[in-house]
């Protein structure tokens, strides 16, 4: 029997970064979810690996090309 593991990230801030965290999300295979809450851009990104340490790594690069937008935006 195969195992899918699975992780969610939410994140909420300034619209001006969403659609720079869209296309970062989107180059490393996150599934991505929009939506709005009280005039904040909402993003649910969603990463699903065969493995725990391939999701590990996924979600680790993920993490680190986020950072780096928000850092660049200051």
């Amino acid at each position: 029997m195969s195992e899918r593991h699975t992780m969610v990230l939410r994140w909420e801030g300034d619209a001006s970064l969403e659609e720079r965290l869209v296309e970062c999300a989107q180059e490393h295979h996150a599934e991505v979810n929009r939506s709005e809450n009280g005039g904040l851009a909402c993003l649910t990104l969603t990463l699903e690996a065969n493995g725990l340490q391939e999701l590990r790594d996924a979600v680790d690069g993920l993490l680190v090309a986020l950072s780096n937008v928000e850092e660049s935006s200051l």
